[in-house]
């Protein structure tokens, strides 16, 4: 299935934020697993986790359904007036 993933933190004031798309897989997860979890498929993954860390984003991240970054962008920059960080 098609995600989006997305979170934002505030620095001095503003709202900044991120998203990128993904895909989730079928992989199951552990019956014993507490808490909600998913495996998915995130292209160039670990560069995004180095940008990510390194500006201060927390590990946790908003999951959506489809492929929807480009209104995301749209909604939070130009009438939201948020800060974006590129991560693709």
């Amino acid at each position: 299935m098609p995600i989006t993933i997305s979170n934002c933190q505030t620095i001095d004031g503003k709202i900044v934020i991120y998203a990128s798309e993904a895909q989730l897989t079928d992989d199951s997860i552990e019956n014993g697993y507490f808490g909600c979890a998913g495996v998915a498929e995130i292209p160039e993954l670990q560069n995004k986790m180095i940008t990510l860390a390194k500006g201060g984003f927390k590990h946790h991240t908003a999951i959506g359904e489809g492929h929807v970054k480009s209104i995301l962008k749209e909604a939070f920059t130009t009438y939201l007036h948020y800060d974006w960080v590129d991560i693709d």
